[in-house]
């Protein structure tokens, strides 16, 4: 079982990060790290060229953060964190059936059978449903996401799996983590929220073990799956632009709004 906390490197120059009573330093540049609850804080300033940058990272894991805190308490995802080991256990079956039937990345492209011992990343881990099943089928996982609201979601449910499991907040252009040390990089419909897209698919490049395999899903500009609420949407009358709007974001982008 590999010790995660020894894959921590400094996002900025990839130093070691000796651990001390939850805070940590980087031995290279200096530069300070810390802890909120169990979950490690690797987003600062000095990681980006600007102010400027710096800002608008602020400002997208605030407006992601805020819409976490809302859906994580939601009916939709607020169950899981209450499931005791054993149920959890049995929803994760189901999704892994619920992907293999879909033709999602788990049970196709990625075999549940082959994680056992491997090390993986799970970049995006959103509600932490993904990160549970790579850890319940015996692989040592680390879950990355930009707010600390999603990576404590999914240390929570892989705690409950008593495996092997950590969380951290960090931007996938810089992160946290030691070179050629991972087997397998998941990520599902958040990259093309990136920034620089070419950076965090290097970032990637650096953190893959020698044949090791990332696992990428991107959302397309035009495809069937949008295509088809698209055209129910008209049907149901709403034909402006305007009004396919509201109607296409009614169960996407709407759930993301907190207060106005």
């Amino acid at each position: 079982m590999t010790d995660l906390a020894l894959l921590l490197a400094c996002p900025k120059c990839h130093g070691n990060i000796p651990q001390d009573k939850g805070s940590m330093r980087c031995a290279g540049c200096g530069l300070q790290y810390g802890k909120k609850g169990e979950v490690y804080d690797f987003i600062c300033r000095e990681l980006y060229g600007s102010q400027d940058e710096y800002d608008k990272t602020r400002e997208i894991l605030e407006f992601w953060g805020a819409g976490w805190e809302k859906r994580l308490n939601e009916d939709e995802h607020s169950f899981i964190y209450r499931l005791p080991k054993a149920e959890l256990e049995k929803y994760l079956n189901d999704f892994g059936s619920f992907h293999k039937e879909n033709n999602f990345l788990f049970g196709n492209e990625v075999d549940p059978n082959s994680l056992e011992s491997k090390t993986s990343l799970n970049i995006g881990c959103g509600a932490g449903d993904e990160s549970a099943f790579l850890a319940y089928h015996g692989s040592s996982c680390v879950a990355l996401d930009v707010t600390s609201q999603a990576a404590g979601a999914a240390w929570m449910l892989m705690d409950t799996l008593d495996s092997n499991g950590m969380a951290i907040q960090a931007d996938s252009r810089f992160m946290p983590l030691r070179g050629q040390s991972f087997d397998l990089v998941y990520s599902s419909g958040v990259l093309h929220h990136s920034p620089n897209i070419n950076r965090s698919i290097n970032e990637i490049h650096r953190l893959l073990k020698p044949r090791g395999k990332a696992y990428i899903m991107l959302y397309a500009t035009c495809s069937l799956m949008f295509l088809q609420p698209r055209l129910i949407g008209i049907f149901k009358g709403y034909i402006s632009k305007d009004r396919q709007i509201e109607y296409m974001s009614r169960d996407g982008e709407k759930d993301w709004e907190t207060e106005d």
